[in-house]
């Protein structure tokens, strides 16, 4: 009824606009015809001769159009239609319910069948176990507790594995099963793993612990053995790290994989003081890393590894003194670090490499005794360091760069006499290792980086006299490094940096001349020692540390004049050092160190008057120095060492009263000084040597004996 009149009144509209707007037309044609017809009007309308009766004629279509749509819309809903309307939506519920009901009452049914196929199962099961316990008894038991607790689970997944146990084939079972224990193994020590990465940076005695786990869960994680290695390194012993990288060799299949474990070997060699078979690891690594980086010119992450492995060989000839080598490695990786910050400017990780490259020279420099290159290497890394820490000051790991880089440029201005300007920068390394402490205490790196800023300030203080200053500050690092080693008793590291604090305030005590004060702090230095080299005898690093705390303890005895005790500490020294240089007979350091021990020797039997032995010690100190100086002329440490054997030959013979050897000896001092003094003019250290050895030169040329 409402539609019918809604179609009705919508044609009445229709054609009352459909008659104004042809009538509105009509009447605006001209007057010929003088009746004009339908077909007239139109054909006159779509000529637009007349605007307003084609908008009138418009406007009726429009309108008429309108009625026609608006007749067939849906209008408001009546009560009527609206309880229909209920109505057929409550049936359809009903429907609804009625299917859900169809559908429980089928799960139901297939659960009662589960339940049937269930008593079939076990039914089977048990007869196996019955064939079972006849051919093995012991086992029966056991095997019918397990495939109960399949049937009993309730997860379908089971089910299925009692299904195969019951069809007679329980190793199929089985082997499922340690499938999903693998997965679910390997899953753990990837999570292991994570957990291990994110102790690393701030509780390495906890990150240890997590790769233990994720190697335990999955041995055959190649670099979870490689990350487990480098913190037993650190932490634990070289012995440890070696297994750990062994068992890393197990698996490995990627050229890459092999050559980053032919590095890990050669850090550890390198640790033990093995430098040629050091060498031949890093090479190893180079071969590798020089072969993918040509197969791949343009991957930057080959180029990358190709400059790992020239810096590792840059150490190795840096550790034997071979600076010329060195510099050729170390400028070979710079290149590389260069070309690949030209090519990913923006790519923080290539500028980090870049400022290590230069860090790297410049340790070259220094040995070289070229402070003014070695600062410009050093002012290099430390303006990539201040680059990165202002682009990212949130990122911990540059400020920390930029600490280092402070303390870089520190050693040099100490190098250089320059107290003032040394002080400068470790205050402002100081400044960063507070707040990355404020930071986060419990980060022990940060701690363990404060010490250093402390012993840092320590050493400016000693240098310039100020031994209450230099107390305190060695009293602050003391503390730190003490709180370090208590929280984690077993870190070598932390050991270390507790007795070369020791050793700091040994040396305040003995400026100051309190013998015995000093004596307590290098005994528990020695202590400390005894105790790393005792627990690692193959860590070539802890031997050396052990003799060097003996020399020190010697030279406390031979200032008190107690001879024997000295002599005592400085044979205990001498053993150490015979033994590393038989160990590696190519490290220039070990031998420096057993040219020293001579050295020592040597004052102790000159100050017994026992010359001709203190000659013979002399001479043997004098050979090593000699020898080390010809291998490596532009290392300004072993000149230096030259001209002090030489000195000291020149005293005792004097002694001896051999006026023209005495004048022999320090003539050549005089002579390998002054080219040093020569070569680097901005190092006053060199040129006041220099007048001194000139003016004992003249001295006893002047006294006529």
């Amino acid at each position: 009824m409402r539609f019918t009149t809604k179609v009705g009144a919508g044609l009445l509209c229709c054609a009352a606009g459909t008659i104004t707007g042809y009538t509105t037309a009509r009447d605006s044609f001209p007057k010929q015809p003088p009746v004009p017809g339908f077909w007239d009007v139109m054909v006159w309308l779509f000529s637009f001769q007349d605007g307003w009766a084609v908008a009138a004629a418009l406007f009726a279509f429009f309108s008429a159009a309108y009625s026609i749509w608006e007749m067939f819309q849906p209008g408001p809903q009546t009560e009527e239609e609206a309880r229909k309307h209920h109505d057929r939506e409550m049936r359809s519920f009903a429907a609804a319910d009625e299917r859900q009901g169809e559908r429980h009452a089928h799960d139901m049914a297939g659960h009662q069948t589960t339940q049937a196929e269930l008593a079939a199962l076990r039914e089977q099961i048990a007869a196996l176990t019955q064939a079972v316990a006849q051919t093995n008894p012991g086992q029966a038991a056991g095997f019918a507790e397990a495939a109960e607790k399949l049937v009993a689970s309730g997860d379908e997944s089971d089910i299925d594995l009692a299904r195969e146990v019951a069809a007679g084939r329980p190793e199929e079972a089985a082997d499922a099963l340690m499938r999903e224990v693998q997965e679910g193994k390997q899953r753990n020590a990837a999570r292991a793993r994570q957990a291990a990465r994110l102790y690393a940076p701030s509780a390495p005695g906890k990150a240890k612990a997590a790769y233990v786990e994720a190697v335990a869960l999955d041995p055959t994680d190649l670099w979870s053995w490689i990350e487990l290695g480098r913190l037993r390194m650190a932490y634990d012993s070289l012995a440890a790290a070696r297994q750990c990288f062994g068992a890393a060799l197990q698996p490995v299949t990627d050229e890459r994989d092999r050559m980053a474990l032919h590095n890990e070997f050669g850090n550890v060699l390198m640790a033990e003081g093995q430098l040629r078979d050091a060498r031949s690891e890093y090479e190893a690594g180079l071969a590798i890393a020089d072969r993918l980086a040509q197969q791949e010119p343009g991957n930057a992450g080959r180029q990358n590894d190709l400059s790992v492995s020239f810096e590792k060989l840059g150490d190795v000839e840096l550790a034997a003194g071979n600076l010329a080598a060195a510099r050729t490695r170390y400028e070979a990786g710079l290149a590389i670090n260069a070309w690949l910050v030209q090519q990913e400017p923006g790519n923080a990780s290539w500028q980090r490499d870049l400022s290590i490259s230069y860090h790297k020279l410049g340790k070259i420099e220094q040995a070289a005794g070229n402070l003014a290159a070695a600062r410009g290497r050093y002012e290099a890394d430390l303006a990539i360091a201040q680059q990165l820490a202002q682009q990212e000051p949130g990122n911990a790991n540059w400020q920390n760069d930029l600490s280092i880089s402070f303390e870089r440029l520190g050693d040099i201005e100490l190098d250089a006499g320059d107290l003032a300007a040394a002080r400068t920068q470790f205050e402002s390394k100081l400044a960063i290792d507070l707040r990355l402490v404020n930071l986060d205490a419990s980060n022990s790196k940060w701690q363990h980086d404060l010490a250093i800023s402390y012993s840092k300030l320590g050493d400016i203080e000693l240098e310039a006299g100020n031994l209450v200053a230099a107390r305190a500050r060695f009293d602050e690092s003391l503390a730190i490094l003490e709180m370090l080693a208590a929280a984690d008793p077993g870190n070598a590291e932390w050991q270390c940096g507790l007795s070369v604090s020791h050793s700091k305030l040994g040396d305040v005590e003995v400026a100051a001349g309190n013998h015995t004060a000093a004596r307590e702090q290098l005994e528990a230095t020695l202590s400390i020692a005894e105790r790393l080299a005792t627990a690692e005898p193959s860590n070539a690093g802890w031997q050396n540390n052990l003799s060097i705390s003996h020399e020190r303890l010697g030279n406390i005895e031979l200032a008190a004049g107690d001879l024997a005790a000295a002599r005592t500490r400085y044979e205990s020294k001498l053993a150490i050092d015979f033994r590393l240089v038989n160990l590696d007979a190519s490290n220039s350091k070990w031998q420096r160190d057993l040219a020293v021990s001579y050295s020592k020797l040597g004052e102790v039997e000159k100050a017994a008057g026992n010359f001709p032995t203190a000659r013979e010690r002399y001479e043997a100190g004098l050979a090593i120095a000699e020898r080390l100086a010809q291998q490596e002329p532009g290392n300004a440490g072993w000149q230096r060492d030259l001209w002090v054997s030489n000195g000291k030959l020149g005293q005792l013979a004097e002694l001896e009263g051999n006026v023209a050897l005495a004048l022999a000896h320090f003539r050549e001092a005089e002579r390998v000084i002054a080219a040093l003094a020569a070569r680097w003019p901005s190092r006053p250290d060199f040129a006041s040597v220099l007048t001194a050895v000139q003016g004992e030169i003249e001295r006893i040329e002047g006294s006529g004996s």
